[in-house]
């Protein structure tokens, strides 16, 4: 009897083959993948939701502004045009600081998790076209919102 089996005679021994490492492996990043992905998801809706309330504020604190320029003349267009380009902006702006701190953090931690880190623009262009999406659509509504704006109610409004 060997003395590993002396040391420990009720215990039960398991062979570990390189499949049964490589299944937990699979298993694991498909796990990584599962949570990375919902909180991006998470951070995709609370960007919005946030875009969605500045727009909001920034149509609402402009009412004046907006029934001025339609009473002077202003296309119900060019309003709409003035909304979405603003909105876009700052779309633009958080995308940039978001791939910005994501490539800081990727590249500060690279070394200590000795894993392969793949940054191109393969990798985080696909999420910044979601992004871009995402922002048209949440400024274009609000955009028309504000374009659709009476004159004389506008001015009324405080």
């Amino acid at each position: 009897m060997a003395d590993w089996a002396k040391a420990w005679p009720d215990a039960e021994w398991q062979v570990l083959t390189s499949d049964r490492l490589l299944e937990g492996a699979r298993r694991l990043s498909r796990t990584v993948r599962w949570v990375y992905g919902s909180v991006s998801l998470l951070c995709l809706v609370l960007g919005r939701v946030t875009l969605g309330s500045l727009m909001t504020l920034g149509v609402k604190q402009r009412q004046r502004e907006i029934g001025l320029r339609l009473a002077i003349g202003a296309t119900p267009a060019q309003v709409c045009g003035m909304f979405l380009v603003e909105g876009l902006t700052m779309t633009l702006l958080s995308a940039i600081i978001g791939i910005g701190f994501s490539w800081l953090m990727v590249t500060s931690r690279a070394p200590s998790i000795e894993l392969p880190m793949i940054w191109n623009p393969a990798t985080w262009l696909p999420s910044l076209m979601i992004v871009f999406l995402l922002g048209i659509l949440c400024s274009l509504g609000l955009a028309l919102l504000a374009s659709r704006t009476a004159p004389a109610e506008a001015m009324r409004a405080e």
